[in-house]
């Protein structure tokens, strides 16, 4: 099946290289319009797909438009109505506190209390409730004015009374205030005689205790010199020491021996051949494949430049090949034009 599918492929390819329209012009026309076709039919389908959408989106605002409407207008009805009834059912007059804060309640008081309207609780009747009779009235209100008065020159001389006892009380208060504070100014003065004593004592025992400790100072930093000064290290008789358990003391190290520093110079000086020896073998190892590599590269050349004669005598060939086919052809059509057109004369009429 694959090798016949090849065959097919080929013969096409063939077929459509010996058509010069089709190897000239491409694809036919008849493939191409229905490619046009069938991307205009796709392009109205997806313009028909977004007007049907469109349209559905405008019918979708205008339901969901009309429905908001609706609601406004419900709710502005309801608010009318809310405030209709408030107006005619909701007034402050008809409101139960309104009686609290009436400001013309004082206005439309009665002066005198009529006690036939009132119930039970009218029978107590207090002092200045009952009504006067109008010959007592001026006797009654020069009584009262004269109490009044009585009442005002008593309250006027206890309070005379209470002012004297309080200046009393106060000069009394200033006096002991006064003593209270001597005292306190005598008292605070000693306090401060025995805190400067105190004071001063303390002072005395800091600079005792001054004393001593710079002195200890002194002498320890004299100790300290001394036994720096008569100290082994300072002097460095020994590189090194070992400890009673045969290992190094490594607060005891100073630097090492003269044979240890030899062979440390022995030990740099053989890492440095070897690091040398290692870098001319490397370099030497780079220089080999650097001319491996030069070497490969020309052999590809050469395979390459062989690869290309051989390609170009291959198409020369096929060259050769399609320009005798094409004579052939073109000798063949001479031999079919010249065959039909003797065809032809022979059937003209004499």
């Amino acid at each position: 099946m694959k090798i016949m599918k090849k065959r097919q492929e080929e013969m096409a390819r063939r077929a459509k290289l010996q058509d010069p329209r089709r190897r000239m012009l491409g694809v036919d026309h008849s493939v191409l319009d229905e490619q046009v076709a069938e991307k205009r039919f796709a392009r109205e389908k997806e313009a028909m797909e977004e007007a049907h959408h469109a349209k559905n989106g405008c019918m979708v605002d205008e339901i969901l438009q009309t429905i908001e409407g609706a609601k406004q207008d419900m709710q502005r009805a309801r608010q009318k109505e809310t405030m209709e009834f408030n107006r005619q059912h909701l007034r402050k007059e008809d409101r139960r506190e309104f009686e609290l804060s009436d400001p013309t309640a004082m206005k439309r008081e009665e002066p005198i209390p009529d006690y036939s309207k009132m119930g039970p609780c009218s029978m107590q009747v207090f002092e200045g409730h009952h009504v006067p009779d109008k010959s007592d009235l001026a006797a009654q209100t020069a009584a009262w004015l004269n109490k009044q008065k009585q009442e005002k020159c008593d309250r006027e001389e206890d309070e005379r009374q209470r002012d004297l006892f309080f200046d009393q009380q106060q000069i009394m208060s200033s006096h002991i205030r006064k003593y209270i504070d001597q005292t306190e100014e005598e008292e605070a003065k000693q306090e401060k005689i025995a805190e400067a004593q105190a004071n001063l004592a303390l002072a005395e025992q800091h600079r005792a205790r001054r004393e001593d400790k710079a002195e200890k100072e002194r002498q320890a930093k004299a100790a300290h010199v001394e036994h720096i000064t008569n100290d082994e290290m300072l002097s460095e008789k020994h590189d090194w020491k070992l400890g009673s358990h045969g290992k190094l003391i490594r607060t005891e190290y100073r630097r090492l021996t003269v044979e240890e520093e030899q062979d440390v110079h022995n030990t740099n000086m053989r890492l440095l051949l070897e690091k040398k020896a290692k870098t001319q073998f490397e370099e030497e190892d780079e220089a080999i494949q650097v001319q491996n590599i030069q070497n490969c590269i020309g052999v590809l050349g050469a395979l390459e430049g062989e690869r290309d004669r051989i390609q170009r005598e291959k198409r020369l060939e096929l060259v050769a090949h399609n320009n005798a086919l094409a004579q052939a052809k073109r000798a063949r059509d001479v031999e079919e034009r010249r065959a039909y057109k003797s065809f032809d004369r022979s059937d003209r009429p004499f």
